[in-house]
């Protein structure tokens, strides 16, 4: 028999490699990574809105233009590149995200300022946590016991 004659749907179907198959699932592909991070900064997606980006600027980020970065995420269905020079991806809603980097030292410096209020502010809470009228106040930072637990349950 002709195989030309025969339905395109009909016909047997021909061996795929697996490794070229990408899952529709978001589950196993990561949208948002880029090939190239330079280890001595911090990488951060920020909504490509004037005033958010005006306003990391401020704290001395600035837009990732490696080249090497412009194409976005693991291989998917929509891999074509901008003009710009600026690594961007798209956000949903017709926004879109821009790759921001800080320098590694000014991130730490950065968590370490936000550490230090966290720890004043819970130090103020015990403070005025009196152990007679609210039992004892214990910060637990483990994150393996559970709050509502009653003792021995």
């Amino acid at each position: 028999m002709d195989e030309s004659k025969i339905p395109s749907v009909d016909k047997p179907k021909q061996k795929r490699n697996l490794k070229d198959r990408v899952p529709v699932n978001g589950s196993t592909r990561n949208i948002l990574s880029v090939q190239y991070q330079d280890p001595n900064y911090k990488y951060r997606w920020v909504i490509n809105d004037p005033d958010r980006v005006a306003k990391f600027r401020d704290g001395w980020w600035e837009p990732d233009d490696d080249e090497r970065n412009l194409k976005v995420g693991d291989r998917k269905v929509d891999t074509s590149a901008g003009t710009s020079s600026i690594v961007e991806t798209k956000a949903g809603m017709g926004r879109k995200y821009i790759l921001m980097k800080l320098p590694k030292e000014l991130w730490e410096a950065d968590q370490k300022a936000k550490h230090d209020e966290i720890d004043r502010v819970e130090a103020e809470m015990l403070r005025e946590a009196k152990n007679d009228r609210y039992g004892n106040v214990v910060v637990d930072r483990s994150g393996k016991a559970d709050p509502y637990a009653t003792p021995g349950s």
